[in-house]
């Protein structure tokens, strides 16, 4: 358990984790960090189940169907296709534009992009300054990095 005070739960059989005030968000991010940075996510359900592949123009707008020729309102980059399609019908959503796709898309780069680059800000070591906890905390019964 995270939490700043020592809550009567963290008695009992869990751990608790203390943590400075008001920084749960860099806790958060830095969990965000490892596990982007150690792949413990499950890529098809990222693609599939959220915004993640959506195409974001340079100004932080979403760009439209009818920027790129394309039926919908939000767009991805389809793989399968090499091309921009609707964010709902692509058939595999790039996560990460190549160079060209990019060019394509007028400079877009996918939510996913955008979401990385925020938590490269915040690893553990980072966190860590920040929040108190210290950067190789680990859950009980995780394996160590």
């Amino acid at each position: 358990m995270v939490d700043p005070g020592a809550p009567n739960i963290a008695f009992s059989s869990v751990e608790w984790v203390p943590i400075i005030p008001g920084t749960n968000a860099a806790f958060l991010m830095a969990m965000a960090y490892v596990i982007i940075n150690e792949v413990l996510y499950d890529v098809d359900f990222v693609k599939k189940y959220n915004n993640a592949p959506m195409l974001v123009k340079p100004g932080g707008t979403p760009l439209s169907g009818k920027e790129v020729g394309v039926e919908g309102d939000y767009v991805a980059w389809d793989v399968a296709d090499n091309a921009p399609a609707p964010l709902d019908k692509a058939k595999d959503p790039a996560l990460v534009l190549s160079e060209e796709a990019r060019q394509r898309v007028g400079g877009a780069r996918t939510v996913w992009e955008l979401f990385v680059e925020r938590v490269s800000k915040y690893p553990p070591d980072v966190a860590a300054k920040i929040t108190g906890v210290p950067a190789d905390t680990r859950s009980p019964g995780s394996s160590p990095r």
